[in-house]
């Protein structure tokens, strides 16, 4: 019996949620629903999937002043003390009346996953 490697993925965010090596007849019983496979394992905190090619995931450059966050990704989802945030303008700014410093995870479709430190 031979074997097939693969990697899922969310189709609409190019996610890569897991990789796989399974049987043939095991393929689709590994694959949920929703969601997409590509040949080859690949990792999903170094890529992604764009236009059907697994491509290496962006960098993140955020410019910091102060409690603002600027030139963040479209659609990046920012972890403050375990609490999301949804940023959808490329700007976050932070208040908080407790004394940081806060660390702040950036996560984006297509981008690699950051830490930041603010205050």
């Amino acid at each position: 019996m031979s074997m097939c490697k693969f990697s899922v993925y969310d189709p609409s965010t190019g996610e890569i949620k897991y990789s796989i090596e399974c049987r043939d007849v095991d393929v689709e019983a590994n694959t949920p629903a929703g969601h997409a496979r590509i040949d080859g394992l690949f990792r999903g905190d170094e890529h992604y999937v764009e236009n059907g090619q697994v491509v290496p995931l962006n960098p993140v450059n955020p410019v910091i002043s102060g409690l603002t966050i600027s030139a963040l990704p479209p659609k990046t989802t920012a972890r403050i003390e375990r609490v999301a945030y949804q940023v959808e303008d490329g700007v976050l700014e932070f208040s908080s009346n407790l004394p940081g410093p806060y660390v702040v995870e950036l996560s984006a479709p297509g981008y690699l996953k950051t830490s930041v430190t603010l205050g």
